[in-house]
């Protein structure tokens, strides 16, 4: 249900809009036409719509041109407006033809000529009844046909201007839609990082305090780190002691384990470069005739030993 004015105006001392020309402003209730002029759509009387469009018709015959005027138009030079050759009168005898004509059209000449001015006949009332004469008739044609062809280019421009926006329309929305999905993959990646660093934390001692699982884990290489420098110590100073027993003129270069006989090993060794021959080890576990070869191997025994302690300590007491 429409919403009616409060205050509606009233036509007779304030004439709506709708029914005065706008562009000479006279009161026509009925005969407004429709035209868009310029990229603007407003509503003209007879008069105004022919005037403004002086080269869409023919002025001394009304001819309305249907998409421009015809090649052999004669164009007026004060109006611009185009006439039918044989609406024109002939040229004085020796002037040479031109398109532009050397005298001004017909409505140049009488401007009355294209005002539409229905005749007001009597008829016994207050109201005057107005007549359309052949003349009104052919002018309210003319500008009939004007308007239309102007509201049909209006049209086609209007769909234009819709499927261009349509379309501008699409591209936004896929654009307002890959920025959304965007965005809610870096939120997603956000959260995944978020879970991660907490799942990196640990209770230190048992207590409420807790750290970051990096620091701890720093931590611990700088301890394997020192280990490894402990248990390289320790092996030169293998290798030193090994040099020494060689400056001392004995070396245990090959111990070759052999079978088992008896509850004796039998084992090739160098004493003072030179080769001794074979040893035996009996029962008791001792080597006869031969202490520096028994020195050797125990030398090496208690370095290793040495070096698997170490290595024990450094992991059961690490380094904060």
């Amino acid at each position: 249900m429409m919403k009616q004015d409060s205050n509606p105006t009233t036509t007779t001392n304030h004439p709506s809009l709708a029914t005065v020309c706008g562009q000479c402003g006279v009161e026509e209730r009925k005969l407004l036409h429709n035209v868009r002029l310029r990229g603007n759509f407003r509503r003209l009387c007879s008069s105004c719509v022919l005037r403004l469009h002086p080269q869409c018709f023919c002025p001394a015959c009304l001819g309305v041109y249907d998409r421009s005027p015809p090649d052999d138009a004669v164009v007026c030079y004060k109006c611009y407006s185009s006439s039918h050759p044989n609406c024109v009168s002939p040229p004085p005898a020796g002037t040479i033809a031109s398109s532009r004509s050397p005298s001004p059209c017909s409505s140049c000449l009488n401007p009355s000529l294209l005002v539409f001015n229905p005749r007001r006949v009597e008829n016994g009332t207050r109201n005057c009844a107005r007549v359309i004469d052949s003349n009104a008739a052919r002018l309210l044609l003319a500008a009939g046909k004007i308007a239309s062809m102007s509201m049909n280019k209006a049209e086609v421009a209007a769909a234009m201007e819709a499927e261009r926006r349509s379309k501008e329309a699409a591209y936004t929305k896929k654009r307002a839609r890959e920025a959304l999905d965007h965005v809610v993959k870096l939120m997603g990646n956000e959260k995944r990082v978020a879970v991660e660093s907490d799942r990196k934390v640990c209770h230190v001692n048992n207590s409420n305090r807790v750290v970051a699982m990096t620091p701890a884990v720093d931590a611990d290489v700088a301890v394997k780190m020192d280990g490894s420098n402990e248990v390289l110590k320790a092996l030169n100073a293998v290798e030193l002691e090994d040099n020494g027993l060689q400056a001392a003129g004995v070396s245990a270069e090959s111990i070759v384990d052999g079978s088992q006989d008896d509850g004796m090993v039998v084992m090739e060794v160098d004493v003072g470069g030179k080769d001794s021959g074979l040893n035996s080890i009996d029962e008791n576990g001792s080597v006869k005739n031969d202490d520096l070869v028994k020195s050797a191997p125990n030398c090496q025994e208690q370095s290793l030993e040495k070096v698997q302690a170490m290595a024990e300590n450094n992991v059961s007491n690490p380094k904060n």
